[in-house]
């Protein structure tokens, strides 16, 4: 489902990067997709995705889907992240326990829960 993109989470992962943190999306979707999405974030930034994120993944690209543990995995082995010091957030629980099994650390965002309350 896609939904607006919050100007302050845009902001927040800007933050985040320039403190030296390495952020990477993960999306299972579709190019149609891919498309409103980007319409959405380019609302309220004139930055690409692709300049925020070190790493963008389409699972429909990467031909693996969440909660797969083999796209996890991937993400992992291309940027030589070790999974015990690489947080996961995600608001689906599945693709939560798909990580979790991979040994990456993980935070559910569930409803009442944002990005800003868990880095503020």
């Amino acid at each position: 489902m896609i939904k607006n993109v919050p100007k302050s989470s845009i902001e927040l992962l800007i933050r985040l990067k320039n403190e030296g943190y390495k952020i990477y999306l993960l999306s299972n979707t579709n190019q149609l997709h891919i498309d409103v999405a980007n319409k959405e974030w380019n609302k309220v930034s004139s930055l690409k995705t692709t300049e925020v994120f070190d790493g963008v993944y389409y699972s429909h690209e990467v031909k693996m889907r969440k909660p797969d543990e083999e796209i996890f995995q991937f993400v992992c082995n291309k940027h030589q992240l070790n999974p015990k010091q690489t947080l996961f957030i995600d608001d689906s629980i599945q693709h939560i326990e798909g990580a979790q099994k991979i040994g990456l650390q993980t935070i559910h965002l569930s409803e009442g829960l944002s990005l800003q309350s868990v880095f503020s």
